[in-house]
């Protein structure tokens, strides 16, 4: 391994840095790509890279690139691009492209409603010549409406998607840090700090849920209720009116809920918190627990000397018990909760991949990138237990392979694919000999061919039953004569069962 950070976090120990651990899967080279404010992987099924979305904000325009690094479409919008998303259909025929918008300078006065800006977003389909658009602006204004007042609102946004237990994208989530200032002529003024978490339906065309938080999870809290949800939100609130009621609060709290509205848990604290998970992290307990990082104080209320912190925390009836809390790594951004490992995997400054382990708070695994990576971002939908990862350093994009932390509770089952799919071969370009792998999820009669570009066979690497599993075979750019092949790109097909898929790779000599 090349170079690795140093951690220094109160005297913790952190684990040893796995060796040999990341593979090089991608790298394609893109004049300039540094211009660009934000970057995004485009979505698969099966978590397999296929390009990217590039937000560019002095044109206000997004551009879409295949896994090549090649342009593939400009989208140019109206006003102030600032974020975008995109994920592929399950037959691959679409893409969807979800572009958050900044409407500074919109007129959204009416009601004693003046002076706001807020977001909307734009999504964009793309199937084949046609092109359509439709436009979402999220109401986060309608919980503020105060007495003969004008208000002046300001909101900062991310737009990310949801995912199930398999990664595979199940709506889109619009997270709202949102200040409002009021001012009233015999009241004085206030301002406020507060949170709004929605999440819409892929197509964005129903909104699933609307709440005043940061964050929203669901899980099993309760033996009476059955499935219910937690949420966490920090609150700041200045008011300046007369002598009497002047002040500042400010604070966090953590609810939890069951679906049927019953309340289990409310806990307020001193402290502020940004990140919340849930799941069965413990084995010992039959409900599922939250796992919560904050700020100087815990939940419990008692004063954190470790001043970040990571925390899992159960529910008896309705008393929140602590089951472990640990300080956190400077920088650790998370990502996913991957159930097959029980596992938080996160990155710490761009440069190292951190994963968690839910049962005990231990930090099991660290790998260590070759360089940093900018706009990282995991590649949700492999059956891997540990997703590959995208970024870019310079001009160059980046996607590197991670193997599997060996200290991490495993689960027996995860090692199976849980569907079939045909990865991009590696390295593409190769010059004679390259690797393709393919996944299957049970035993199936399996035909892998090369083609070249006028559909004419080539070569056959693979013909006969396979059992589940994944499976990599190679290439060495000879015919089925045993002859060199000229350079070119060619097509490889995977058959397996009813399924089947193409992709293509390119042979420079």
């Amino acid at each position: 391994m090349k170079q690795l950070l140093l951690l220094l976090c109160l005297g913790m120990a952190f684990p040893a840095v796995s060796s040999d651990a990341v593979e090089l899967l991608h790298r394609s080279t893109i004049d300039d790509v540094g211009r660009y404010i934000h970057l995004s992987p485009i979505v698969t099924g099966d978590g397999s890279y296929e390009g990217f979305v590039a937000t560019d904000a002095d044109v206000d325009r997004v551009d879409v690139y295949d896994d090549q690094g090649h342009l593939l479409d400009s989208i140019l919008l109206s006003r102030n691009a600032v974020q975008s998303l995109a994920r592929l259909s399950e037959n691959r025929d679409t893409l969807v492209v979800y572009v958050l918008q900044d409407t500074t300078g919109e007129d959204w006065s009416g009601g004693g409603v003046v002076g706001f800006r807020l977001p909307r977003i734009t999504v964009v389909t793309l199937a084949g010549d046609l092109i359509d658009r439709t436009t979402v602006n999220p109401n986060l204004v309608d919980t503020y409406n105060p007495y003969n007042s004008t208000k002046h609102a300001e909101a900062t946004c991310g737009l990310e998607f949801s995912f199930d237990e398999n990664f595979h994208p199940t709506g889109v989530v619009l997270r709202v840090n949102l200040t409002v200032s009021e001012s009233e002529l015999t009241m004085g003024s206030r301002t406020s700090k507060g949170q709004r978490y929605l999440r819409y339906d892929l197509a964005l065309a129903t909104e699933v849920i609307r709440e005043s938080v940061g964050n929203f999870v669901i899980g099993n809290f309760s033996d009476e209720v059955g499935s219910g949800f937690a949420t966490t939100a920090n609150w700041y609130a200045s008011v300046n009116d007369d002598p009497w009621n002047s002040g500042t609060s400010q604070g966090t709290i953590i609810e939890v809920g069951a679906t049927d509205s019953t309340h289990i848990v409310d806990h307020h604290s001193g402290g502020a918190s940004d990140y919340l998970f849930s799941g069965d992290f413990s084995e010992s307990a039959d409900l599922d627990e939250i796992i919560y990082a904050g700020f100087a104080t815990d939940l419990t209320g008692v004063d954190s000397v470790l001043d970040k912190y990571w925390a899992c925390y159960g529910f008896d009836d309705t008393v929140l018990n602590e089951i472990w809390r640990i300080p956190r790594p400077n920088g650790f951004r998370p990502h996913h909760y991957l159930p097959g490992l029980n596992a938080i995997v996160g990155v710490v400054v761009r440069q190292s991949i951190y994963t968690l382990d839910c049962a005990t708070g231990a930090y099991v695994e660290e790998v260590a990138l070759p360089h940093p990576l900018y706009s990282a971002a995991f590649l949700p939908g492999s059956s891997q237990p540990l997703p590959d990862i995208f970024g870019r350093l310079a001009d160059t994009i980046f996607v590197y392979g991670l193997s599997t932390p060996t200290d991490v509770h495993d689960d027996p089952h995860a090692e199976l694919p849980s569907s079939y799919s045909l990865q991009q071969n590696y390295p593409n370009p190769f010059n004679p000999t390259t690797s393709i792998s393919f996944k299957l999820p049970q035993a199936a009669d399996v035909s892998l061919k090369v083609y070249n570009v006028l559909g004419q066979w080539v070569q056959t690497l693979v013909s006969g039953e396979l059992p589940a599993g994944t499976h990599s075979v190679q290439w060495n750019g000879t015919a089925s004569t045993g002859v060199p092949v000229s350079s070119g790109v060619y097509l490889y097909r995977l058959q397996a069962g009813e399924y089947s898929a193409t992709r293509k790779m390119l042979l420079l000599k």
